[in-house]
């Protein structure tokens, strides 16, 4: 058997001890520098408000720039597949919908990337739950009034979505099978446009985020006749849930989201999770969700992962009775 001499097996062992020492303050000096958050929506909406909220937080809790690029396209799936196809080092994290994840797949034959297998769960941000609204000159004070007035004038009335094959579409639509009325859909280039008409009256109904409703609900020219929510929202509390209102079965979550590329280091992943998780606890942070009637969500990458599952399932059949395709 070789002998080797003491100074050289010191000298080893030194340089292993070294090598482990630099691995382990590579992993807790992450961030060491900037990291792209990618939003795959337009600027000024709810996705963009929560990722600038969001950078916000973590660049002031771990010392690092987060910058926020906006990448739309494709419903999403444009910024979504450059974080997924992206370096899985934790410097390039997209804040995505859950409409990215578990009903953009059942909608668009392809994609580019399988955000299932190509996407780790970060962390849960908030759930932007969606409130059935008409215009205020509709004379209909409830929602169980709304649905008979839809019943007596079939095809008449209108609902509006920010486009084709959108979550609000597919509200809209289930809204329409589930209460059994007839309206006829009318996409725009963005749900600012909708909300404009249906404020108007040009449209008759919308299943949408609370948040850009508030001013024309203030303005007295939007009524908001229920959530689609299992339980009533904290910020809304006098509004009942559907269920309440006449309507079980229609029940949805549009959760957002802070995803990375698969394989990304768990521990990069749980240091991203723990201060998302301090974020939303915030005070401070809670009140400018309430300002925005979002609900603040918690939850470990694995409870995210199981949402995610179950979710994915719930929506496949939704787009499959409503017939909506995306190519």
């Amino acid at each position: 058997m070789t002998m080797y001499p003491v100074r050289y097996i010191l000298a080893v062992l030194i340089a292993a001890f070294a090598l482990v020492a630099a691995g382990v303050a590579t992993a807790q000096a992450y961030p060491s520098r900037a990291v792209r958050l990618i939003v795959p929506f337009p600027p000024g909406g709810v996705g963009d408000l929560l990722a600038r909220i969001t950078a916000e937080q973590l660049t002031r809790r771990l010392g690092q720039q987060f910058v926020v690029e906006n990448k739309p396209g494709a419903g999403g799936n444009i910024g979504t597949e450059q974080v997924a196809k992206a370096a899985p080092d934790g410097y390039s994290l997209v804040l995505l919908s859950s409409g990215n994840i578990v009903i953009n797949p059942h909608l668009y034959s392809k994609m580019g990337f399988d955000p299932f297998t190509d996407l780790a769960p970060v962390a849960l941000v908030a759930d932007v739950p969606p409130v059935i609204a008409i215009p205020a000159s509709l004379p209909a004070n409830t929602l169980a009034e709304f649905i008979a007035l839809a019943k007596a004038k079939p095809g008449e009335f209108n609902y509006g979505s920010p486009g084709n094959a959108t979550t609000n579409h597919l509200y809209g639509d289930a809204f329409r099978r589930v209460a059994g009325v007839q309206m006829v859909h009318v996409p725009y280039k963005g749900v600012a446009f909708a909300i404009a008409d249906l404020a108007t009256g040009r449209l008759q109904f919308m299943s949408v985020a609370a948040a850009p409703l508030m001013p024309h609900v203030k303005s007295g020219s939007v009524r908001i006749l229920a959530a689609a929510t299992e339980r009533r929202l904290s910020v809304l509390p006098d509004i009942p849930t559907a269920a309440e209102a006449g309507l079980p079965g229609y029940t949805f979550a549009t959760w957002f989201a802070i995803m990375a590329p698969a394989k990304t280091s768990p521990e990069v992943i749980a240091t991203l999770n723990r201060h998302v998780q301090d974020a939303v606890g915030d005070p401070e942070m809670r009140k400018r969700f309430a300002a925005q009637a979002l609900e603040p969500l918690h939850g470990s990458p694995a409870e995210f992962a199981a949402l995610i599952a179950s979710d994915r399932v719930k929506w496949e059949k939704i787009v499959k009775d409503s017939g909506v395709k995306q190519e």
